[in-house]
């Protein structure tokens, strides 16, 4: 069955476990100090097992005996990082309840959230790679995601929207709706010149400014709830392959405020390409900065379907 990870102490089935939570005076509380946070994320009495404080990973449960959410706390010395499990069934498929996400769902939503708005750097699955995110709005929260990734502050972070009228708020748009409506939600990272409104600390040294709105709720969900921009980047260290499981940038947990695990995210390489990432800022025209996932399709919407004129990164640069 899904598990909990805290502390050295081993509890199954306990039924009075929310009592103890809500008494932090009580021995268990006073050694259990995430207690509180575990029994608030997840709403009730969940199993308890033993989690080694030296180990950075997590048990492969069962798909169908996976509870829908977990939460671990994993240390490296003094830094504590929370570390959420989707069950990956729930995420990809069938997380909606009614007209809304799913009441477990929707408890990592408003976690992350919190975390965010706090000026956190989380990892977060998407449509594609992990990535890690912050608010585009915290030129702290930047700071830290080019310092945790070792990545050049000469190298652009895009930004990750709910909605397509976001896209409007952030950036000036130079194409018609309808070509966004046919690339969003994708994988696809549309490139205009930047809205004032957006934090100038980020990505200084150019004037566009690359948006996304990853075809996954959770991300989604997200950015409405936080109603702000997310700075958005793939989680791992610059240069290295961009990652699919939340265990292939274990090196990364301790520096995070929390990570999201949403499962495997693909089985193909080819997803580790990220979105493919296009400038549509010169108005009737098209260039492809970076091929990634659904890169011919991308081409084949704007140049056929739109009639955009696609222009190569050299003759751009003439």
């Amino acid at each position: 069955m899904g598990v909990i990870k805290i502390s050295r102490f081993t509890f199954s089935h306990l039924s009075f476990l929310p009592k103890l939570a809500s008494k932090p005076q009580t021995w268990l509380s006073r050694r259990l100090p995430y207690l509180n946070y575990l029994f608030e994320s997840l709403g009730g009495g969940r199993s308890v097992s033993s989690h080694h404080r030296s180990r950075h990973c997590l048990d492969s449960l069962p798909q169908s005996d996976c509870w829908d959410m977990t939460a671990n706390v994993v240390s490296d010395g003094d830094t504590q990082t929370r570390v959420i499990n989707l069950c990956q069934n729930k995420l990809r498929t069938d997380i909606h309840e009614g007209n809304g996400l799913s009441r477990d769902i929707s408890r990592v939503v408003s976690l992350s959230a919190t975390c965010l708005q706090k000026g956190g750097v989380i990892a977060v699955p998407t449509d594609t790679i992990y990535g890690v995110a912050c608010l585009a709005q915290n030129t702290e929260a930047i700071e830290r995601i080019y310092e945790i990734k070792q990545r050049n502050f000469q190298n652009p972070v895009a930004i990750s929207v709910g909605e397509i009228d976001d896209i409007y708020k952030w950036s000036k748009v130079t194409v018609p709706r309808t070509i966004l409506t046919d690339l969003l939600p994708g994988p696809v990272t549309v490139v205009f010149e930047r809205s004032p409104q957006l934090n100038p600390t980020l990505n200084p040294h150019t004037n566009l400014v690359g948006i996304r709105i990853p075809n996954q709720l959770f991300i989604q969900t997200l950015a409405k709830q936080c109603a702000a921009p997310i700075a958005l980047t793939s989680a791992n260290v610059s240069g290295s392959k961009s990652c699919l499981q939340v265990e292939e940038f274990e090196n990364l947990w301790p520096k995070l405020d929390l990570v999201v695990n949403g499962g495997k995210l693909s089985d193909t390489e080819e997803s580790r390409l990220g979105s493919s990432v296009v400038d549509l800022s010169v108005p009737g025209t098209f260039r492809i900065i970076r091929p990634g996932s659904a890169h011919k399709a991308t081409v084949a919407c704007l140049r056929n379907k739109h009639r955009l004129v696609e222009i190569s990164t050299s003759q751009q640069d003439r």
